[in-house]
């Protein structure tokens, strides 16, 4: 085998196996991250949709980007799409390169970790990677053209529509296409081409400031990306987009730019990329957020024993964690039975708090939804809607709780945009069949269960840290055993022993055969302080959680004069009761 043939072979495995690990990282550590970018929009097939992306330079970047990422519904398909604009971008940067005689083979794979880099943030998504396809497509097709005045000319007209096209990312066209005609014209004509791009580069984003879009200087240069309050992912995204214009002023002053593959050269070569992966995952992976999609995935797909599965796993504490969690107990039954076998801080952690902005409402009405307060959950959904604009969740959701309610008008006004999509057209389909024949709600169990427990009685609702109208619920649906368990919860996690004991008679009520062992455990402190007997009538502590009991007890008087030792000591066989959390909550950390 030629030496030839033997570098395009090691070629061709590195590159394959560079784009392996791409894949692999967006796949398995990055998958649900990038599943949130769908379900943080709602491409429709709609003109209407189409034109109003057209009010700031760059807009349809903007729509193209949206259009990808509709098909972000799984982890897998998302990293291949991912993967597969990397490849394109990867060809078109060394195909840009050759043109200028610029024959290093590790420089291409460089942009490609700095886009990765940017893709690991929620802040920026996917544009940065849809911009850069797009304009080294464009530059492709322009240094295409052989005849210098020709193309000169098409660069004249390329630049003002792309502008409005891509917003920033045409600077990098108009940086590369100057480079290219200083490096490639003749001796005449060189600068007299550039100088004309220039100036007409500089001029336009101030025209269309003025007399076009009507916007911010600040808009008018870095449309369509924004910046955050961490702007690190907006540099990596400008670093990916502007290396291919330094490699090009590289190729200008240095002739024929070579890069002999020898052991030097791929040891060099292997410690950069070593860096690039080393500062990918310290300065930008994020393994929580990743971890936190995967649950809030899980629980729209009503898979309550994953939710909790990958809740235990999770590290440190986050309040959307103990909310899901939260929930996943009480749909499996193990609310009273297990509630502090996982971290808790107080009933934070059974409902968000009520803020007009883009998280809470978006993932704070789950808990009304399931209770059954079809008009609250309706609110939330609405006002997440109105936070973060039109997504599948939210309209979704105002779809079903208006069927719920009877308000069929409504329903079909959010299914109508459901219906311009390509993925929830079917959703939108079953929810159109419903409301033309709501007969058949009854056969939906989830539907039907939900819209018996739908208040009948009107009553203001009040969100607070303590209450988010279980008495009304219960008052109207006695049996609502979700509210009561969440109230009961409420107490004991706000270590409210008296208004847990006011409503332990309703045990009976809601048809349970034993009492719940968390609520065993509250009731022997209450007994233990107050001496009342508070147990139902019907109703036993069993032996078991009496002797655990008396060996708590026993273990917290051996070290009464050292409660850290006690915190140790209990934590290993206690650290999941009521009596644990009682006691030392406030010393746990």
């Amino acid at each position: 085998m030629t030496f030839t043939n033997t570098r395009r072979l090691t070629a061709n495995l590195l590159t394959g196996l560079f784009f392996l690990f791409y894949f692999i990282y967006f796949s398995i550590l990055n998958g649900y991250h990038l599943m949130f970018f769908e379900q943080d929009q709602l491409f429709r097939f709609n003109w209407h949709y189409f034109f109003s992306f057209f009010d700031k330079p760059g807009g349809f970047l903007v729509w193209l980007n949206a259009f990808f990422v509709q098909f972000f519904v799984h982890p897998w398909v998302a990293a291949a799409v991912v993967t597969l604009f990397a490849f394109i971008i990867f060809i078109s940067i060394r195909r840009i390169l050759r043109f200028h005689h610029f024959d290093g083979y590790f420089f291409p794979f460089i942009p490609l970790m700095f886009l990765a880099m940017s893709l690991s943030s929620q802040s920026v998504g996917f544009i940065p990677s849809t911009g850069m396809l797009v304009i080294l497509l464009v530059v492709n097709g322009y240094i295409a053209v052989k005849n210098n005045k020709v193309r000169f000319v098409l660069g004249l007209l390329l630049i003002v529509p792309l502008y409005m096209l891509t917003g920033i990312f045409a600077f990098a066209f108009a940086l590369m296409i100057i480079l290219t005609e200083i490096a490639k014209s003749p001796q005449r004509d060189r600068f007299i081409f550039a100088a004309a791009y220039l100036v007409l580069m500089a001029l336009t984003p101030v025209l269309m400031r003025y007399f076009v879009y009507f916007i911010t200087a600040e808009n008018a240069v870095v449309a369509p990306l924004e910046f955050p309050d961490n702007p690190a992912p907006v540099y990596y995204s400008f670093i990916a987009l502007f290396f291919v214009p330094v490699l090009i002023l590289a190729s200008a002053f240095f002739k024929k730019l070579q890069f002999s593959w020898n052991f030097k050269y791929i040891i060099t070569t292997g410690i950069l990329f070593v860096a690039l992966v080393f500062a990918l995952f310290r300065f930008s992976y994020d393994s929580r957020n990743n971890k936190l999609q995967e649950i809030d995935y899980q629980v729209q797909k009503s898979n309550w024993e994953e939710v909790l599965k990958l809740a235990g796993k999770y590290p440190g504490r986050n309040q959307l964690v103990l909310y899901y969690t939260n929930l996943a107990l009480y749909q499996t039954g193990r609310m009273s039975d297990q509630l502090f076998y996982y971290p808790q801080s107080g009933s934070k952690g059974l409902w968000l708090e009520w803020k007009r902005n883009e998280i809470n409402p978006y993932y704070g009405g789950e808990i009304f939804y399931h209770l059954g307060f079809s008009n609250e959950a309706f609110r939330w959904a609405f006002e997440a809607m109105e936070a973060k604009g039109m997504n599948p969740r939210s309209l979704k959701r105002l779809a079903v709780t208006a069927i719920m309610n009877g308000q069929y008008d409504i329903a079909l006004k959010y299914t109508r945009f459901l219906k311009q999509t390509l993925f929830y057209k079917k959703q939108a389909g079953y929810y159109e069949k419903l409301i033309n024949n709501p007969e058949l709600i009854e056969d939906d169990p989830e539907i039907a269960a939900l819209k018996q427990l739908i208040p009948q009685k009107d009553f203001i609702s009040f969100m607070s840290q303590d209450d988010i109208g279980f008495y009304p619920l219960l008052e109207n649906h006695p049996k609502n055993r979700m509210a009561f368990e969440y109230m009961m919860a409420s107490f004991l996690l706000n270590k409210n022993l008296n208004g847990f004991a006011a409503n332990l008679y309703r045990l009976k009520e809601l048809g349970y055969s034993r009492i719940p062992v968390h609520f065993e455990e509250a009731i022997i402190i209450f007994t233990g302080v107050t001496k009342k007997d508070i147990v139902p009538e019907g109703f036993s502590i069993s032996p078991a959680t009496q002797q655990r009991f008396h060996t708590y007890a026993e273990i917290l008087n051996m070290y009464s004069d050292n409660m850290n030792m006690a915190v140790k000591a209990l934590g290993r066989d206690f650290g999941n009761t009521f009596w644990f959390y009682m006691q030392f909550n406030n010393l746990e950390k």
